[in-house]
């Protein structure tokens, strides 16, 4: 998740058990992915990528640090915002993005009609979206 990116998993074929690049550089941290039977992927996004996140990843004091946090506080303050979807096609390039500031760590998504329900590990409740409503970005 904190790499931002997606990797394609052959379960059958010539190709069978090999990995490949699917997607990389995502705006926010994956953290479930979907196929909508149409073509498309929707990446449930947990949060926006975040200059703290970019830093933690490149300097280990400051991933301990962000981990005693989280164990003593029980989160990273004002982290966990800017969740949503990015939808991609089935080469990996991104064709939607949904997010909102007030979302956080959305971990899953199914579009049906014109509405997104979404699940998030951060409330006890489905979320729903207008999609034609909210036009993504």
């Amino acid at each position: 998740t904190p790499m931002r990116r997606c990797k394609k998993y052959y379960l059958q074929g010539k190709r069978k058990g090999t990995v490949d690049k699917f997607i990389d550089d995502l705006p926010g941290m994956p953290d479930n992915i979907r196929y909508d039977g149409k073509g498309h992927y929707w990446i449930a996004l947990a949060m926006a990528q975040t200059l703290s996140w970019d830093l933690a990843q490149r300097c280990p004091f400051k991933r301990k640090g962000l981990a005693i946090m989280e164990r003593y506080i029980g989160r990273r303050p004002q982290e966990e915002k800017n969740g949503g979807f990015l939808v991609v096609d089935e080469k990996g390039r991104a064709i939607l993005h949904y997010y909102d500031p007030g979302l956080s760590l959305v971990s899953s998504g199914v579009e049906i009609g014109n509405h997104l329900y979404c699940g998030s590990i951060a409330y006890p409740y489905i979320i729903r979206f207008n999609l034609t409503q909210y036009p993504n970005i």
